[in-house]
């Protein structure tokens, strides 16, 4: 699957417009997702002096673990912004999504990694699958 998205937003509170960015998304990916599909994805991200772990589950149970050690303002971007659209991205998509910080100091680097890391941990989960791999039912 590969997604284009244009982004024209108002919003009254940034944390809504952020909220409802990732509960768009979210909503967008499930009602593209093809009918088997890889569920897990798993990625180690660089960026400079940071490393971030993002791990995503497309289960239907959606659940965020967000651990970054960010001193809230750094770099002029809200962490709680970043949990919110991780939160909506979470509960909208019916998916687990776990993001810790292995490394670093620089906000705006940590929360780069985290970006892209999720963007190639979705990709990965998102993946079409021939058969899906799972032992529900068998053991």
């Amino acid at each position: 699957m590969e997604v284009n998205a244009e982004v024209r937003a108002s919003y009254d509170l940034r944390h809504h417009l952020w909220e409802d960015l990732g509960i768009t998304l979210g909503k967008e990916i499930r009602k593209n997702l093809p009918e088997m599909f890889s569920r897990f994805g798993t990625v180690i991200m660089p960026m400079d002096d940071a490393l971030v772990l993002v791990a995503v589950d497309i289960s239907g149970r959606p659940y965020l673990n967000l651990d970054l050690d960010i001193v809230e303002g750094e770099e002029g971007f809200e962490v709680s912004l970043l949990r919110e659209f991780l939160w909506g991205l979470a509960r909208s998509l019916r998916a687990t999504i776990h993001v810790k910080k292995l490394a670093g100091i620089n906000a705006h680097h940590i929360i780069e990694a985290t970006f892209k890391g999720l963007g190639r941990a979705l990709s990965q989960a998102i993946r079409e699958k021939s058969r899906v791999e799972s032992t529900k039912g068998v053991l």
